[in-house]
C-alpha cells in the first residue's frame, strides 16, 4: 500500500465559527470524526492533530504560516485514486463547504 500525508484546509472564519459553537455541536463534530476514524482504521496510518502558528521560511527569513492549513493525518491505499474515493466522506469535508483536504503521496527517498 501506498502513504499519503492528508493535509486539512479551512478558512479563519470556519474556525472563528467553530470557536463558538455550542458544546453539542462540538460533541457531534467529535463523534462524526471517531465513527470515520473507526470505519477507515485499516487505512489510517496516524490520526494525525490539529496545526496552528505556523512560519513559513526562506533564506530571507520568516512569514506567518499558511493560516488555512489547520491539520493532516497520514492515510494508506492502493492509488491515489483509491484515497479520493475513501475520503469522500470525510468529516472535514462535510462540516463546511469552505473545508477541503489535499493529499499527497508519501515518496520513498532514493537509495535509503
Amino acid at each position: 500500500m501506498k502513504k499519503f500525508l492528508v493535509t486539512y484546509h479551512a478558512p479563519v472564519s470556519f474556525h472563528e465559527k467553530m470557536r463558538n459553537a455550542t458544546p453539542e455541536v462540538h460533541q457531534k463534530m467529535i463523534q462524526a470524526w471517531m465513527s470515520w476514524a473507526q470505519e477507515n482504521k485499516s487505512n489510517l496510518v496516524d490520526f494525525g492533530t490539529p496545526l496552528a502558528n505556523g512560519k513559513s521560511l526562506s533564506k530571507d527569513g520568516t512569514s506567518p504560516g499558511n493560516k488555512e492549513l489547520s491539520g493532516y493525518f497520514i492515510f494508506q491505499a492502493e492509488s491515489i485514486d483509491e484515497a479520493v474515493i475513501l475520503l469522500k466522506n470525510h468529516p472535514h469535508l462535510l462540516s463546511d463547504d469552505s473545508c477541503t483536504l489535499e493529499i499527497h503521496e508519501l515518496m520513498p527517498l532514493p537509495n535509503m
